[in-house]
């Protein structure tokens, strides 16, 4: 209820916070197979940049040759296990693949204006490399937007851990370099290509693809009977009308349907 950002990712995470929950911002992801774009005849739709995506991408970077400097065995042994926020980019830049999905957001869902009044905001912050101190503005709306985890202090807005990375991805803004970052801002063709030059590594879309959803009560559902209600037992084709009705079948002096021999 103080307005921090919080990210629920277990179930005591959920039991923890449940009585101070004022919005959810997102319910995260749901995996959609293949055969359901198959079976409804359904163009595939671009997919979220996940874990099992981008450890291809240093799979494939590694067998062109590139080098890192970050142990990556623990990567492939477990697809889930989360770099530090220091070497996600590290492995990013070395190995010229995404940034880790971990520490992705929602950058899509925001326009340039509002890409740049966010680095305004965060060239005013106070940064000692482990944390982000800000003070409470209508910019916080922004990092609404893009799912960032903060927390609230009074009239302070605190990024780290893995926030830290949207501070990093628009270029560490201070006093002395905002001037120059917001020039390359206006010079960007999209917030992601902003956020590309500015980080020097490429930020992939992180939920290209917005699916709705609600649920229904069945234990509450009534049960539904077509009028006439009609009747399988006795077959009697199309001399019975939609309804199969054996005495209008009777009347009209014949049947015509399959039987079992």
């Amino acid at each position: 209820m103080d307005g921090s950002i919080v990210e629920l990712r277990t179930k005591s995470d959920v039991e923890k916070h449940k009585s101070r929950v004022e919005k959810i911002l997102s319910l995260g992801d749901i995996l959609v197979p293949f055969g359901e774009f198959v079976s409804n005849n359904h163009v595939l739709l671009p997919a979220a940049f996940t874990e099992e995506w981008w450890i291809q991408e240093v799979e494939h970077a590694i067998k062109e040759g590139r080098r890192c400097s970050v142990p990556l065995d623990a990567y492939f042994e477990n697809i889930y296990t989360k770099p530090s926020l220091e070497d996600a980019f590290k492995i990013s830049k070395e190995l010229d693949v995404p940034l880790h999905p971990y520490y992705n957001f929602f950058w899509h869902d925001i326009t340039k204006d509002e890409l740049e009044q966010l680095v305004n905001w965060f060239s005013t912050g106070s940064y000692d490399g482990k944390t982000l101190r800000l003070a409470m503005a209508n910019e916080k709306r922004i990092l609404e937007k893009l799912c960032t985890p903060c927390e609230v202090d009074g009239k302070e807005v605190v990024l780290k851990g893995k926030s830290l990375a949207a501070y990093i991805c628009t270029g560490k803004p201070s006093p002395n370099n905002v001037d120059e970052i917001l020039s390359k801002i206006r010079k960007a063709s999209s917030v992601l290509e902003a956020l590309k030059i500015l980080s020097g590594i490429k930020i992939m879309p992180k939920g290209p693809t917005r699916l709705g959803a609600k649920m229904g009560r069945p234990e509450k559902a009534e049960r539904r009977l077509m009028v006439g209600r009609p009747q399988i037992l006795f077959p009697c084709g199309q001399q019975g009308g939609k309804t199969r009705n054996i005495m209008q079948a009777y009347k009209t002096g014949y049947v015509r349907a399959e039987f079992p021999i």
